[in-house]
């Protein structure tokens, strides 16, 4: 047959004849298979959309923010109080923290002007239980009074009197009549301290306070023995070391001197509270209004009294390293003294500002990331809202050298902090502002079915916190919904993100 055709005609015709029919066969096939419909949509052509549980991000809730780069260069620590250096904490080109201690002024003074105002807040507020309150609240404040003088005066017999009564300082100054004396005050304060352990507050306490008293009185007879003998001492020696010792001794002996004299305005006033309640319990023609400025006014003192305390103790505001230490212990200083420089030696700081309502979710010490590689620490917080930007104020530390002075920077801060979370928003459900979908008549949020159909809630919005905000209604902790709705509109069809 083949044959055949070639004779008619012609090889090369034939050929290029089957070769025609076989292109229009498969071009059939392919036509009869697909059909003349238009091509499905690809899971390529598909929006991909992220999803999250909404506990999830509510229970891991940061703070975005941005903030401004500042460059540190250092502190020059000063002293605000004059004294001689008791100790020193830090070394050269040691490592710091904010707020490490580097210095302690003799503060024996202040301290005890400190326990003073103490002792005479407590006592504003016996004053006002006389007026209205409990007297089993009278009982309480003397026996936490009956304690601290127990501590005031077991203090100055292990820290001051005791050391006079070295075999060699005892025979030094004369004073080996009154060891005897020394043990019996020792054996009586190991009865003392048992005492503020076991006593209560209740009606025998008056007695234990007034046998407090008579020991306070053996010891506060038995410092002015060991002074009276300095002084004697001093007068008679030539010895110039002697001389400079007993300097000390007597300096060591005053300080004693004066929380002895405040143990016993303790006792005092604890033995005269007690009295007052039992007998004027009922008040006695003072007024509350009366009671409570006397409590206002002792608080001031107390205030004042703990700041004079902690301006000898001197502390670092930023984190850095020691560049230069200028005392030692036993230096002596004057008022803005030169002390220490620390620098943030290749570090920066961040200023920024947070709300209201996010000030109770950030703390000293909470974990900054800054453009969600480098890392840093809330350092300070503003305790007052910014008139001119009417938020609060922070500073955050970092040692990231490829930041620069001058840069705007996205920071996202750790909401888990020591300090507990306020119990009237330690349910709320807070998302990404990206998440809600702004429409004429709504605002909704989107949750993906099983088919890949995107389904609308509507919700009620709250606060905004950063990049966050609070939904009051509409959506549950356990709704998985999409964090990034821009563009997207309810029923279409997407892919959800591995």
């Amino acid at each position: 047959m083949l044959n055949r055709l070639y004779g008619w005609y012609g090889k090369g015709v034939v050929w290029t004849g089957g070769v025609v029919v076989f292109v229009l066969l498969i071009s059939g096939t392919i036509f009869s298979l697909t059909g003349s419909t238009s091509p499905e949509v690809t899971d390529k052509q598909l929006r991909t959309v992220d999803i999250l549980r909404v506990s999830n991000i509510t229970g891991g809730a940061t703070i975005n923010l941005v903030g401004t780069v500042e460059a540190v260069s250092e502190v020059n620590l000063q002293s605000e109080a004059s004294g001689r250096i008791t100790r020193t904490y830090v070394s050269l080109g040691e490592t710091v923290k904010a707020g490490q201690r580097i210095a302690t002024i003799e503060n024996a003074s202040e301290y005890a002007s400190l326990l003073q105002a103490e002792g005479s807040y407590e006592v504003a507020l016996a004053n006002a239980v006389r007026t209205g309150l409990s007297a089993e609240s009278v009982y309480t404040s003397a026996l936490s009074n009956y304690r601290s003088a127990f501590v005031t005066i077991q203090d100055v017999m292990q820290n001051t009197v005791s050391s006079f009564f070295t075999p060699q300082n005892q025979s030094s100054f004369d004073l080996t009549d009154y060891s005897w004396e020394r043990r019996l005050i020792n054996y009586d304060l190991n009865d003392w301290k048992e005492l503020t352990a076991t006593l209560s507050a209740d009606s025998g306490l008056i007695t234990n306070i007034a046998e407090a008293e008579l020991l306070t009185q053996r010891v506060s007879d038995l410092t002015d023995v060991i002074f009276q003998n300095l002084i004697s001492k001093e007068k008679t020696t030539d010895d110039g070391t002697l001389q400079t010792q007993i300097e000390v001794y007597k300096s060591s002996l005053s300080a004693a001197r004066t929380k002895i004299g405040n143990a016993q305005s303790t006792l005092r006033n604890a033995r005269t509270s007690i009295t007052n309640a039992d007998s004027e319990l009922a008040g006695s023609g003072n007024t509350i209004s009366s009671a409570d400025g006397g409590i206002k006014q002792a608080l001031g003192v107390l205030r004042s009294a703990q700041a004079n305390y902690a301006k000898t103790i001197i502390t670092t505001p930023i984190a850095g390293t020691v560049n230069a230490i200028s005392i030692k212990s036993g230096d002596y200083v004057g008022n803005l003294s030169p002390i220490a420089v620390v620098a943030n030696n290749n570090a920066l700081e961040i200023t920024a500002f947070i709300s209201e309502s996010e000030r109770n979710r950030v703390a000293v010490g909470s974990n900054v990331i800054i453009e969600e590689k480098f890392e840093g620490t809330v350092s300070n917080i503003s305790p007052a809202i910014n008139p001119s930007t009417k938020k609060v104020e922070i500073k955050i530390q970092t040692t990231a050298t490829e930041l620069s002075n001058g840069d705007t920077v996205r920071l996202s801060i750790s909401s888990e902090s020591d300090q507990e979370v306020p119990a009237d928003t330690a349910t709320d459900i807070i998302v990404p502002i990206t998440a809600l979908k702004v429409e004429t008549d709504r605002i909704v949020i989107f949750t993906v079915s099983s088919e890949g159909i995107l389904e609308a809630h509507t919700v009620s919005e709250g606060p905004l916190l950063g990049s966050s905000i609070i939904i009051n209604s509409g959506v549950t902790s356990d709704m998985e919904i999409v964090i990034d709705a821009r563009g997207l509109n309810e029923g279409d069809q997407v892919l959800v993100a591995e």
